[in-house]
């Protein structure tokens, strides 16, 4: 699946590890953002990443992935647009 990520998640990322050092520090803050590169590469499953959820109450073709991978905690979700049938699909992370 290939996958673009607008302005605004790349602000939305920034502002979130620059929130974290403000308050946890810079080693908690390169702990986060490693979590939520893993979250945002689990989207090169595609459509068959096990907590994946269709938000349709969101949105037409929208989907949240919680950032949480691998025993790595956190409390944010991704959300994100799917486009496209098939080996197409393309994903757009706002």
């Amino acid at each position: 699946m290939k996958r673009l990520l607008t302005e605004r998640a790349e602000e939305d990322f920034t502002d979130i590890v620059r929130w974290t050092v403000e308050h946890f520090g810079s080693r908690q803050a390169r702990s986060y953002a490693t979590t939520i590169r893993q979250a945002v590469k689990a989207l090169d499953a595609g459509l068959s990443v096990s907590d994946l959820r269709r938000r349709d109450e969101l949105g037409q073709d929208v989907a949240t992935l919680h950032v949480v991978r691998k025993g790595r905690k956190g409390r944010h979700l991704l959300v994100l647009r799917i486009y496209g049938p098939g080996s197409g699909t393309q994903t757009e992370t706002t």
